[in-house]
């Protein structure tokens, strides 16, 4: 039986059927584009790193505006290390990938 076929012969079991696939692809192609954003944002670790730093920056500012400056401070240079330790780590990896 050819997938024509197959198809009407379905369709008259169940009309909506070639809609309910339509949805159910459009659906998978959101899920992917989504996937593939929060790959390229979250899941990449320069991204990662990046929300950490920024998320650790805001940390250690209402620290500090709330009157605990040592603690505002230690978490500065908490960011500090972090940033540096994934900016190293870009280095080594572009360093690793130019040689190759």
């Amino acid at each position: 039986m050819s997938p024509l076929d197959q198809h009407l012969a379905w369709k008259a079991v169940d009309p909506d059927e070639a809609k309910r696939v339509m949805r159910s692809i459009r659906r998978q192609q959101r899920h992917l584009r989504h996937m593939d954003y929060l790959d390229r944002l979250i899941l990449n670790p320069l991204g990662a790193g990046i929300t950490a730093v920024i998320v650790s920056a805001i940390v250690a500012l209402i620290f500090l505006i709330t009157g605990h400056p040592v603690e505002g401070a230690g978490i500065f240079g908490g960011v500090a290390t972090l940033a540096s330790v994934f900016a190293a780590g870009k280095a080594i990896q572009k360093k690793r990938n130019s040689t190759n």
